[in-house]
């Protein structure tokens, strides 16, 4: 049996399968771009969260450590103020409690001890 014009059918069905074939290689070809890129993207973003997670557990440390130290500066600066407030609000009363023990060792000691007190 003799089908005619069969070498056209057998051009446009070998042109279609050509056509089908580059099409489907460009489909297989996107599809492999996309699951690697999502791919490079989900590598990505889960390398910056790791990174950014211990790189901000590490600063956290290294901040309240810092802070823990600035902390101990500045409790140290209040206790030296402490003392140095202490020692000079003290050492006036204390010098003039000597100098009213010697004025009343001075004075006549008939009458008894002498004690003054002085209120400011």
């Amino acid at each position: 049996m003799v089908v005619p014009h069969l070498d056209l059918l057998t051009l446009a069905m070998l042109h279609g399968f050509f056509i089908s074939c580059i099409l489907l290689l460009l489909v297989i070809f996107l599809i492999i771009t996309l699951i690697t890129g999502f791919f490079i993207a989900t590598c990505s973003l889960i390398f910056i969260d790791f990174y950014s997670l211990f790189l901000s557990q590490s600063s956290f440390h290294f901040r309240s450590f810092k802070d823990d130290l600035k902390l101990g500066l500045v409790l140290l600066l209040i206790k030296l103020v402490h003392y140095c407030a202490f020692f000079i609000l003290h050492r006036k009363p204390l010098a003039q409690r000597n100098l009213v023990s010697k004025v009343s060792s001075r004075s006549s000691p008939k009458n008894g001890p002498q004690t003054s007190t002085i209120f400011m």
